[in-house]
């Protein structure tokens, strides 16, 4: 039996535990690391040549230096968060995946940004522009969202936690008080 946090894992379900946050954090980081540094390369094979330098230009406004930096702290913290699930630690993961994530994608957006960058004027007057922005706003504000209900969740757990401990130690100085 191995005691993690304040769980009482049996040596397959630790196993079990591990495997997966090794799984998840791989599939992060293929995600959030290796997809954005790695973009052009990617994707250019697919392309026509007349639309590389745009795709070189983009790649380059969306990776800022941060974002490869973060993709790895995101798997790491995604490890740490299928490990301790159940355990009253985990409210400390969700809020530092939250502010990780938040930080990942204002840097990804480059602060809104992204969204309404110095485009010439034909292109953010152009019908797709105008499509593809209200979709882009929508998506990071689900990002967003996302994001901030997963800290408060962490912030709920913490409190109902702390409750769950402190009602516990009363009980324990109430019980020791009344045996003596």
């Amino acid at each position: 039996m191995v005691k993690l946090a304040d769980l009482n894992l049996s040596g397959p379900r630790f196993a079990l535990r591990i495997i997966g946050g090794i799984f998840f954090a791989a599939v992060v980081l293929f995600i959030f690391y290796y997809l954005p540094s790695h973009l052009t390369e990617l994707v250019s094979p697919y392309l026509s040549s007349q639309y590389i330098p745009y795709l070189n230009e983009i790649t380059s406004a969306i990776v800022s230096p941060g974002i490869p930096f973060l993709g790895i702290l995101l798997a790491v913290i995604t490890f740490f968060d299928v490990l301790l699930r159940g355990s009253w630690t985990y409210g400390i993961i969700l809020i530092v995946t939250g502010v990780l994530y938040l930080a990942y994608d204002y840097l990804l957006f480059l602060g809104g940004q992204l969204l309404i960058s110095d485009y010439p004027t034909n292109v953010t007057q152009s019908p797709i522009y105008q499509q593809v922005l209200p979709i882009l706003y929508a998506l990071v504000i689900i990002l967003i969202l996302s994001t901030l209900l997963s800290i408060g969740r962490g912030v709920y757990l913490i409190v109902k936690g702390n409750r769950k401990t402190s009602g516990n130690i009363q009980q324990q100085q109430e019980a020791s008080s009344g045996a003596r």
